[in-house]
């Protein structure tokens, strides 16, 4: 009975050890390429903020940018097929792997969420309700939804060549706060009160339609 016991824990510490193996090595992938979509994008961005930088340029940058996204969401897709959401993440990989869904489409993030919530049901991650609420905004907005938080905005250009950074509509705005509480976020006030967020606009009396006119 004790050799029994002795073969099952040795079995047991072998594919634990094989599975540490295994998700240690998916995460350093996930750190890397999430490490290249974000330089791409900082490139990008950069590019679309000055006016001498020539716009064939910035569209090959773009180009460039949907191939190593959809090659870094094909990845995370596959994982989370095989394994769910990867084991033993450090913060890198952890944000890594988020940050690669949020910018994906709306089909691939309404996907993740479940695995995202069983993540975040437990251990040090628990703290990060927020993480899901921000998925299930940017799913309403991208397919034409008002979102409940009023955790993504939307830029209005106008005719004059400026433009403008806006909270997409809200489903409620009288209970915005009290739903933003809920998830573990900030009253909205105070979240467009922090400094990385004061070019951020929330106007109640905006529409879908509205973005849908002014929007480039």
């Amino acid at each position: 009975m004790l050799k029994l016991i002795l073969i099952f824990a040795l079995s047991f510490i072998a594919i634990s050890c094989s599975n540490y193996k295994i998700h240690r090595s998916i995460n350093k992938q996930i750190v890397k390429m999430h490490f290249e979509e974000q330089n791409i994008r900082r490139k990008v961005h950069f590019a679309s903020t000055k006016t001498d930088v020539d716009s064939i340029y910035i569209t090959e940058l773009r180009k460039d940018y949907e191939v190593i996204h959809r090659n870094n969401e094909a990845y995370i897709k596959e994982v989370f097929d095989k394994f769910g959401w990867p084991k033993w993440q450090s913060s890198n990989a952890f944000g890594g792997t988020y940050l690669i869904i949020y910018h994906s489409n709306a089909d691939m993030m309404d996907q993740s969420i479940p695995y995202l919530k069983k993540k975040i049901s437990k251990g040090v991650y628990k703290w990060n309700q927020h993480l899901v609420a921000q998925l299930e905004d940017r799913i309403r907005m991208l397919r034409g939804q008002k979102q409940i938080y009023g955790t993504d905005f939307r830029w209005l250009y106008y005719e004059d060549g400026t433009r403008k950074a806006f909270i997409w509509p809200v489903e409620d705005p009288n209970q915005l706060d009290y739903l933003r509480s809920t998830v573990k976020l900030a009253p909205l006030d105070k979240f467009l009160k922090k400094k990385h967020n004061k070019f951020i606009t929330y106007d109640p009396t905006l529409t879908i339609s509205d973005f849908e006119l002014y929007s480039n």
